[in-house]
This record gives structure tokens, sequence and C-alpha cells, in this order.
């Protein structure tokens, strides 16, 4: 008796993909320029704006915030960019490439805080 094959469904589950805004531009950007770190963080480009309103006395972009320097928006915030072990405690031309995307969620993250709306450019 020959043995039949059945094909078993597959269930692929998709996940929810977000269209690409204007961190994802900017980490892939620095990623293939990572020269460019320091001038988009003194610049305060999007990646590196203040992690807070800037009448905010004390407030600063997260890298200040990770080092101690300065706060975010709340304190939940402030303390949550603290303990991120995915951030180091450089600034910038010493940000890795490999911490841009954290950054870009961190801005996000406040930017829903702030209900401020993304930057649509650098």
């Amino acid at each position: 008796m020959a043995k039949t094959a059945t094909k078993k469904k597959m269930i692929v589950k998709r996940s929810h993909k977000r269209k690409p805004d204007v961190y994802d531009r900017e980490v892939k950007r620095l990623t293939k320029s990572p020269g460019l770190i320091a001038h988009a963080w003194y610049n305060a480009f999007p990646l590196f704006q203040w992690a807070a309103d800037k009448s905010m006395p004390g407030s600063g972009c997260v890298s200040m915030v990770k080092c101690g320097s300065c706060l975010a928006a709340t304190p939940e915030i402030t303390k949550a960019i603290r303990s991120d072990k995915k951030l180091s405690e450089n600034t910038a031309d010493l940000i890795p490439v490999e911490e841009l995307p954290r950054y870009a969620y961190w801005q996000r993250r406040i930017d829903k805080a702030l209900g401020r709306k993304a930057p649509t450019h650098v």
C-alpha cells in the first residue's frame, strides 16, 4: 500500500509593519555614512531631537538623558532611557551605528508621550 503525503497548511503570521518613517530613513542614511552621526547629533536631526519639550528646564536628547545630564519628557521615560542596556553613554561622534535603531525607538516613544508628530524630513 502506497503512502500518500498530505500537505499541511502553513499559517504565516504577518507582522503588522508600519510604514517606514523619517526615523527609519535616518537610521539607513547614517548607517551608510557613519561619519555624519556627529553632524546629525549636533544639529538635533530626527534621531537626536530633544527628549522633552525644549522649554522644559534640564531637558536634552536621548544620549544626554542616558548619560544622566538631562531629563526626558516624563520621569518614567527618563528612568527607562537611563536603564536601557541597549544604549551606551556615548554622545555625538561616539554613537555606534548599531544603536541608531534604538534612538529611533526612543524618538517614537517620546513623540507619543509629547503628542508631537515626527518630522517629515531631515
